[in-house]
């Protein structure tokens, strides 16, 4: 308890300093390094936490860590911290996919696919990460142990995009169950089914 009351101190002290100094750090040329760990604490900490926090703040969250990790251009350093670049932008989605999830503001089939597309890219930046193949001694790093990413990290954030997953399944099947029926009624009325549209159906949320 005392470690998770640590970790909740660290995360809204980075939160409210960095807001404190946007303007400041505006005109400041920021360590990707520094740019990149807070990125990954804040980011992992308001998935965890999410329920905890206020819609409000997790969209300033949002705005605000997508345009640190905007900030990071260097393309050496970018290539040499691939791994937590990439996954730091698989948290960055993974929080907007459960934002729109939370607020429902559309559950339309637009709106679902957006709900779908925002995890997947989710999905697609932690399998570019390439955490899922690393050893466990390749997290030994002053840097890593710094932000606190390590193999059970990673499985945990990995499980929680999962879990968000299946939370979205009811919705997408609830959205292609009249097409299913309209399908099974042209087979009980004209003895055909259009395999066409119901392979269609099938395929829109995968």
């Amino acid at each position: 308890m005392k470690y998770i009351n640590l970790l909740i101190i660290q995360f809204l002290f980075l939160i409210v300093t960095k807001q404190l100094n946007a303007n400041t750090l505006a005109s400041i040329s920021t360590n990707d390094s520094l740019t990149l760990g807070e990125a990954f604490v804040n980011l992992s900490l308001t998935g965890r936490y999410f329920d905890t926090l206020k819609i409000d703040r997790i969209e300033k969250i949002i705005r605000f860590e997508e345009r640190e990790l905007a900030s990071i251009t260097d393309t050496v350093f970018i290539k040499n911290n691939n791994s937590l670049y990439n996954f730091a932008y698989s948290l960055l989605y993974y929080v907007k996919a459960k934002e729109l999830f939370l607020t429902k503001r559309d559950t339309t089939r637009k709106g679902l696919l957006e709900w779908k597309n925002t995890l997947d890219i989710a999905l697609d930046f932690s399998k570019k990460s390439g955490l899922d193949s690393f050893e466990k001694h390749q997290y030994k790093n002053s840097y890593y142990e710094f932000i606190g990413l390590d193999d059970v990290k990673y499985d945990l954030l990995q499980s929680d995009f999962y879990n968000l997953k299946s939370q979205f399944k009811p919705y997408f099947n609830r959205d292609i169950y009249s097409d299913f029926q309209r399908n099974f009624l042209e087979l009980e009325k004209n003895n055909q089914i259009q395999f066409d549209s119901l392979y269609k159906s099938v395929n829109i949320y995968n």
